[in-house]
């Protein structure tokens, strides 16, 4: 933010201004928006990348304006990204931003009604070079648990959410050693058939039905790898032992809070976009597509958030883990009416997003809708990276 005020006082850079230079392709210096006739008065990727704010209330012009004109720009510059929605007419504005760049043969609309699927359990399992597996998986469930439970209130995990984690590090690890990887519907299986009681764990009854005990047998026969070696006993220990000994209240909580997340993947028009087949991923969108995630929630509701909140948390790790030297094109991630899809984790993507080259374009009416689903310290957090006017920041905290 003073980066953002120090550029707009300083004097005129000695050398010609950056439109009379030849740039490299994705170069930071590449102008995106003009303020005036004055060479300091331009907005560059350079900028783009530290993330941007857009505020406006209700029909101020926040989306068809501002928000228009910097669509635009980086469609027009070559940028891929992701666009996130919340209304119905969004994914129409964004094809016409798309015809009007040249970039429709970019776009893929990710949507029941078009050919495009990702199963992100599979997409975790053959990312080359993906590390720690299991604990990907724990933090996207976690992640979406934030979501569908905005009413934690806390910035630290709680009891409840540090057991669901448990649960699902448990089940995901032992999907993966018995079957050679970790299938959703095949973790739910194991879950909701684990024993609810020592005595149950140890009766044939049990064992003969449960695909939990199933999957403990063909895990104990299967090769497996140092690491799950090692880890394999206290997967086991879990199950049999810690899991049937905790209180049936503790238990049905920790269960209902994966089931009922699992449940939205594991049926209807979410089933078919996300558990079969993988030919849309994060990596398009850094080759210059622009993935228009056709399920606003205004239309889809609560299934239409969990689908592009879960797309957002992998979209943000691919980035992470891109190689900028290798491909610099900038990619944005385009949350209008942000406060549906921000969570605990945005204010530490954005501290790295810049080097990643991800433009974060976030737009809503003030700062109490943040407040309405962060706490304070996080919203602070999160505005303090992005490109917010220092003044009329401190006016809406005051108001609010």
């Amino acid at each position: 933010m003073n980066n953002f005020f120090q550029w707009l006082t300083a004097p005129p850079a000695a050398g010609p201004p950056a439109t009379q230079r030849r740039l490299a392709p994705f170069d930071l210096e590449t102008p995106l928006s003009f303020f005036g006739s004055d060479p300091r008065d331009v907005f560059t990727l350079r900028h783009a990348v530290e993330g941007i704010q857009i505020w406006g209330s209700s029909g101020g012009g926040k989306s068809s304006a501002s928000g228009a004109h910097l669509a635009l720009a980086l469609l027009q510059n070559g940028a891929g990204g992701m666009v996130l929605t919340v209304k119905p007419d969004e994914p129409a504005i964004w094809k016409r931003y798309c015809q009007r760049a040249g970039r429709l043969n970019d776009l893929i609309v990710f949507s029941p009604t078009e050919p495009w699927r990702f199963n992100p359990l599979d997409y975790q399992y053959r990312r080359a070079g993906s590390g720690h597996i299991t604990e990907n998986i724990v933090n996207l469930f976690a992640s979406l648990a934030e979501v569908v439970d905005r009413g934690a209130g806390s910035a630290a995990p709680d009891y409840w959410s540090r057991a669901m984690n448990q649960l699902t590090r448990n089940a995901t690890e032992l999907a993966a050693v018995s079957r050679g990887t970790a299938a959703l519907d095949d973790i739910y299986s194991i879950i909701v058939t684990a024993p609810q009681s020592p005595e149950e764990a140890r009766s044939d009854a049990w064992q003969r039905s449960s695909i939990c005990f199933r999957r403990i047998q063909e895990g104990e026969r299967r090769p497996k790898s140092a690491i799950q070696m090692a880890d394999w006993p206290h997967v086991v220990r879990f199950w049999l032992h810690e899991f049937p000994t905790l209180s049936s209240r503790t238990r049905s909580c920790i269960v209902s809070t994966f089931t009922t997340i699992a449940e939205t993947f594991l049926r209807g028009e979410l089933r078919r976009l996300f558990g079969g087949m993988t030919n849309v991923t994060p990596e398009d969108t850094f080759s210059g597509k622009i993935l228009l995630l056709a399920l606003p929630i205004k239309t889809f509701g609560e299934l239409g958030r969990l689908a592009q909140v879960l797309w957002k948390h992998l979209w943000q790790k691919a980035a992470e883990a891109r190689d900028v030297a290798i491909n610099p094109r900038p990619a944005f991630l385009w949350a209008d009416e942000a406060q549906h899809f921000i969570s605990r984790s945005d204010p530490l993507f954005l501290t790295t997003s810049r080097s990643a080259r991800v433009i974060t374009v976030l737009l809503t009416q003030n700062v109490p809708n943040y407040l309405s689903v962060l706490s304070r310290a996080e919203v602070d957090s999160l505005l303090g990276k992005l490109l917010v006017p220092r003044t009329e920041l401190l006016r809406l905290l005051k108001a609010e």
